[in-house]
């Protein structure tokens, strides 16, 4: 099934890049079938036309019937609701299309009339109708087609907006929870631990100060503040453990988690890393209930390919080319890391594998990534593994509870601030960033060509991998500093 991924990855490349690009992966695999007479080759070929089919269909479907004429009319707000400062924003739904509504607020007394606006609700508006701005620069961020990956194609600027319905459905029903929860954590925790229990309780990271949340990316942690693996195996553990000490059997109770799994993914947010983690648990359960064995690689492989086949769109999204990597480096590394011995040892190389299967992404995406990473997070992740999560959750059981909330609080509130101290002083060593620019794409496919083989030939015990991982990204540097300076 792993193969499958890699034979959907090239097909979309196909398409989006040069048809020609998927020449070399077809010939190797009719050679291989007509070698070795095995249907697995077939099988890929099958899927790279599928997945290149599929994706050129949906991507061709993707147009707008909205007239850019519209003025006025009845929308509904859908996702993405924000006021920030003087700006009201959110994604409604005009005539079974979604459009991205913006709008300044002029006053105060709109201001707090706009506050009151849930997901779902029905408003009218009067505005006009824009295009989304065009990449003007070469490598420039590109909006239109950033909207585009999420069918949106049209900007409206609302002069005028009124409440005047509401029309729910499950979508608005678990926006509106989350948003309740996240006021639920703003009321009760301090303004210095809400952002840490928005983000790993619910998904939500707006809380966060720019600056705080922009260090930990710098500094190669900020994976730790999103929803993955480890935050739904503590949810799990908890509502098992809960479950057996209210007396239900242990056969009741894994039904009961497979139930709860996909409601814990949308209060989650539904995002990528939140999708893989609690797609990759169900099917795991799903499969000892059922008595037959799924492995982690095929668990993720098969929700890769139901991502894929619900949007396409998303094998461009950061987030899930950064969750998805960084996974399957570690599931392909586990060889590796059965040859070494000690606790240490093991969480070091780990947070090597990690690195090395983010690298490219983060370079590609943000143009930098960090040097100290491998390190930093041999103390982040046993931080916010053992110590914040564990305690984000308890004091979130416990906060309408004062007498028992206020000791485990006051200890979360300690330590994020000196998580935070530590972040700050790190950020100020130079070495903990590199940066390197936006690489092209053959770049881009010369250092995950280098990946794979610095893996390959980790495994092989090779003693030149790590040399050949300093070479790579130094001769890069050094190359973009002299396309920068000329």
């Amino acid at each position: 099934m792993f193969f499958s991924v890699v034979a959907v990855i090239f097909g979309v490349l196909g398409v989006t890049t040069t048809p020609f690009f998927l020449l070399p992966f077809v010939i190797f695999c009719v050679f291989s079938a007509m070698r070795s007479k095995s249907k697995h080759y077939l099988l890929l070929i099958t899927v790279i036309v599928f997945a290149s089919g599929y994706f050129y269909w949906f991507d061709a479907s993707n147009h707008s019937d909205l007239s850019p004429s519209l003025t006025d009319g009845k929308a509904r707000i859908v996702k993405d609701l924000k006021v920030d400062g003087d700006q009201f924003s959110a994604v409604v739904r005009i005539q079974n299309e979604n459009v991205l509504l913006r709008k300044k607020i002029m006053s105060k007394q709109e201001k707090n009339k706009l506050e009151q606006i849930c997901y779902g609700d029905i408003v009218v508006v009067k505005g006009s109708l824009d295009r989304p701005q065009l990449a003007r620069n070469f490598n420039q961020f590109d909006y239109r087609r950033f909207l585009k990956r999420q069918q949106i194609h049209w900007c409206l600027q609302a002069e005028r907006m009124e409440r005047v319905g509401k029309k729910n459905d499950l979508g608005s029903f678990f926006e509106n929870l989350r948003e309740s929860l996240r006021d639920y954590m703003t009321a009760h925790f301090s303004v210095k631990t809400a952002p840490y229990a928005a983000a790993l309780v619910i998904g939500d990271k707006s809380l966060f100060e720019e600056e705080m949340y922009s260090g930990y990316q710098k500094l190669g942690v900020v994976h730790l503040l999103a929803i993955s693996g480890l935050h739904v195996n503590l949810f799990i553990a908890l509502c098992y453990v809960l479950l057996l000490r209210f007396g239900w059997t242990r056969e009741l109770a894994g039904t009961v988690l497979l139930l709860v799994l996909p409601v814990y993914a949308l209060i989650a947010g539904a995002g990528a890393p939140v999708l893989r983690a609690c797609g990759m648990s169900f099917l795991i359960l799903l499969g000892l209930k059922l008595k037959w064995y799924l492995s982690p690689i095929s668990a993720i492989s098969a929700v890769f390919l139901a991502s894929f086949c619900w949007n396409p769109y998303i094998v461009f999204d950061a987030g899930f080319q950064l969750s998805y990597a960084v996974s399957y480096a570690i599931l392909l590394a586990r060889p590796i890391f059965q040859t070494v011995t000690g606790m240490f040892k093991q969480e070091f190389f780990i947070s090597l594998v990690a690195s090395l299967g983010s690298a490219v992404v983060l370079l590609f995406h943000f143009f930098e990534f960090s040097l100290a990473g491998v390190l930093l997070n041999l103390l982040y992740i046993p931080l916010f593994s053992v110590i914040i999560v564990p305690l984000v959750f308890l004091n979130f059981l416990l906060a309408k509870i004062p007498v028992l909330f206020a000791l485990p609080h006051f200890s979360l509130e300690m330590i994020i601030w000196l998580t935070e101290k530590l972040t700050d002083w790190f950020q100020i060593l130079n070495w903990t960033t590199f940066t390197a620019g936006k690489p092209g794409f053959w770049i881009i496919l010369i250092l995950v060509g280098l990946t794979c083989l610095i893996f390959i030939l980790w495994e092989k015990q090779h003693p030149r991998f790590a040399i050949l991982f300093v070479l790579v990204f130094s001769n890069y540097s050094k190359s973009r500093a002299l396309s920068d300076t000329w």
